[in-house]
């Protein structure tokens, strides 16, 4: 079994700030969340667990691999950050007006950002290393989320369709634990 988790809440994401690479640590809030995940997953069985590099992810996988007595090496790994936003970073969303929002969805690289592309190679490179594990817990972001559940559905760069898939799944909410396989 795969499992998908979202990192804690941050700050940053209490006051609707778009974060991407910024590194913004969890928030008191955003422990508490891995502390309850750390109770729910004492009874599973995790031989793997993956990172982000960024630290709301990496201090979500670290408070539940010590609470819940996992004892597993936690590997980090940058492919599983958030998506590049750019100049959208440190922004508030309700400030991008839906025209922006547009012009970002078809030319991230107008904003400096990732570009669809970039983001899939890089979710689907780690995807294809960890498909055949087994006991795996990886600690990740929402957008990141969304492109491993594509991945591990399609085997294919498919702007459409992951754009579908990613708006249907991008609503993952902080520690909320899900099955991927």
């Amino acid at each position: 079994m795969i499992y998908l988790l979202r990192h804690g809440q941050t700050q940053w994401n209490a006051k609707n700030l778009l974060q991407g690479h910024t590194d913004i640590p969890l928030n008191t809030n955003g422990v508490k969340q891995a502390l309850k995940v750390a109770r729910e997953i004492e009874s599973v069985k995790i031989d793997y667990i993956f990172s982000s590099d960024l630290s709301r992810a990496k201090e979500t996988a670290e408070i539940i691999n010590t609470q819940a007595n996992l004892s597993v090496k936690i590997t980090i790994d940058e492919r599983l950050r958030e998506t590049y936003l750019g100049k959208l970073e440190k922004r508030f969303i309700k400030d991008i007006t839906q025209e922006e929002w547009r012009k970002f969805d078809e030319s991230p690289e107008l904003y400096n950002a990732e570009t669809w592309e970039q983001r899939y190679q890089r979710v689907n490179s780690f995807w294809k290393e960890i498909k055949n594990m087994q006991n795996v817990l990886i600690v990740t972001h929402a957008g990141t989320i969304a492109l491993l559940r594509y991945c591990s559905k399609y085997h294919n760069f498919n702007l459409p369709l992951i754009k579908q898939v990613y708006n249907k799944e991008l609503t993952a909410h902080h520690c909320t634990l899900t099955k991927l396989i």
